[in-house]
Parts: C-alpha cells; structure tokens; sequence
C-alpha cells in the first residue's frame, strides 16, 4: 500500500502505517469517525476519507470485521470555505464604522461587539462578552428577551428604539436592528446601533 498511498492527518502530519484504518481493524481497534487525507502516489490526486468500523463474532464464532468508508472530500473543501468566510466576515466586523453586536439566538448572549458598539453602549468588550446584551445598560433581561427572540423572516431586519444608561450614567436612545447571520454553524443575531440621542 505504501508504494500507492500516502496517508495524513487533516493537518498534513504523517500518519503511520499502524494507525491506518485496516491495521487499526486487524489490532482489534474500533475504528470510528476516524478522517484522513489519503494521497495517490502514482495518479497525483487526494481525497479526504471518513472510516468507520470494527469486528464482531459470526454465528460459527469467526471474528468478522467491518469498515465503512465516505468520501468526505467536497464537505471538507465546504467547510474550509465556510471557516475562511467567517474569518473574513469577523475582520469586517472589527474593522467597520458602524456600531455592530452579535448575540446567541437563543438568549441573546453577546458572542462578539465592535469597537464602535463599545463606544456608544459604554461598557467594554470584556463587559459585555458571555452575558445578555444590554444588561448592563439597565434594560431587564426579559424586555431584551422579548426583543431579541421575535420570530419573523430570518432575512427581514427588525427596528426597535431602546434607552439606556452608559457606564457613566449617561442617557442615549439608541436605534437598532436586528438581522440573522451563520456563525460557527450556529444561527446567530448580528445587532446594528445607531445613537439617535441629538437626532430631532
């Protein structure tokens, strides 16, 4: 076999012939969920190989074993695009002029915040990351509930208006809307404020 294949880690790392799926088999090794990246020597071409199996006795008592094996190839080229996008994504979002939050779907938790976001809500990244947005602006944690969790078309961006108190007690009424993003595989809320305090 090692004159045909070479076979790797995900991360390119060698992987040695008694850690292969067959031999894993023939030492009595479960083999499960176990991907790699097998490399044809002679046809220059690679694949990524999901194996899954082990052995059990048939009814004369002979050890039989069993390996399944999926192409995984195209899911893999999926989700480094999906990973690439992402990271793309969260260098905009850092990066944009605008005052921009991402929270859980389910409780509102705030996953990531802008500079911008931290600048007009008063608080810090370290403040607000791992809580419920908003709370620490004086707004309860079920008026934040109710607003974030309204059901709708994922695409269709809510407004809402909002007061809230700074850090240093000052008072802004803020415009925000909500829209829905994927992140990390997970359905996520990105939130746009917009500081309407002076506005007529």
């Amino acid at each position: 076999m090692l004159k045909y294949f070479r076979v790797e880690q995900l991360n390119g790392k060698y992987l040695p012939v008694s850690k292969w799926p067959l031999p894993r088999l023939l030492n009595n090794e479960n083999v499960d969920g176990l991907e790699v990246r097998v490399r044809s020597i002679k046809n220059r071409w690679a694949k990524i190989f999901r194996y899954n199996g082990g052995s059990f006795a048939d009814r004369e008592g002979n050890l039989v074993y069993f390996l399944t094996i999926s192409d995984r190839t195209e899911l893999s080229n999926i989700k480094k695009h999906l990973r690439d996008s992402e990271e793309r994504f969260l260098d905009a979002f850092h990066a944009s002029p605008v005052a921009l939050c991402i929270t859980s779907n389910k409780d509102a938790i705030c996953l990531e915040i802008n500079k911008n976001a931290e600048e007009l809500l008063g608080y810090s990244y370290e403040e607000y990351t791992g809580k419920p947005i908003l709370t620490l602006n004086g707004v309860p944690l079920a008026e934040i509930k109710k607003i974030f969790s309204r059901k709708g078309e994922p695409s269709k961006s809510r407004e809402s208006k909002l007061s809230i108190s700074t850090k240093r007690g000052q008072k802004r009424l803020i415009l925000f809307s909500v829209e829905q993003v994927m992140l990390n595989g997970e359905e996520c809320r990105l939130t746009v404020f917009v500081d309407i305090t002076n506005s007529k």
